[in-house]
């Protein structure tokens, strides 16, 4: 991907195939939950609306019991991981052989160490987490 028209049609490629279907499964979720929960619900899914819209649920683990979060975290790290890739594609071209070794040995230690450290301090699970 060297060119903006490159970029634009992956881009374009990756929103039509999973956004409209996430934003329609979004929708009969957030119904659901404010016809059969009521009141509550609908405060937390006006709360929970720019996470939400924005495919981010996989960064606030621990909303999981909320909505469909749970069951849309996957959606979330897709589109993390789809929007960033151009990125580092266009920084790894850049750099040097070298500089590569190294960024995979610093970044494979600390997928090494992370659960560890998770396991250590009784935080939620990494599983769902884009980075990793």
């Amino acid at each position: 991907m060297t060119d903006g028209s490159e970029v634009k049609k992956y881009y374009l490629k990756r929103l039509i195939s999973i956004i409209p279907l996430y934003y329609v499964w979004a929708l009969v979720n957030v119904l659901q939950n404010i016809i059969v929960k009521g009141s509550i619900a609908s405060i937390h899914e006006l709360i929970l609306f720019p996470i939400e819209a924005l495919g981010i649920q996989s960064v606030y683990s621990s909303l999981f019991s909320f909505s469909h979060n749970g069951g849309s975290w996957f959606i979330s790290c897709l589109l993390i991981c789809y929007f960033l890739f151009p990125l580092f594609q266009t920084l790894t071209r850049s750099i040097s052989d070298k500089c590569r070794i190294y960024i995979i040995i610093l970044l494979s230690s600390i997928l090494l160490y992370s659960p560890f450290v998770q396991h250590y301090f009784e935080l939620s699970s990494l599983y769902s987490n884009p980075f990793f």
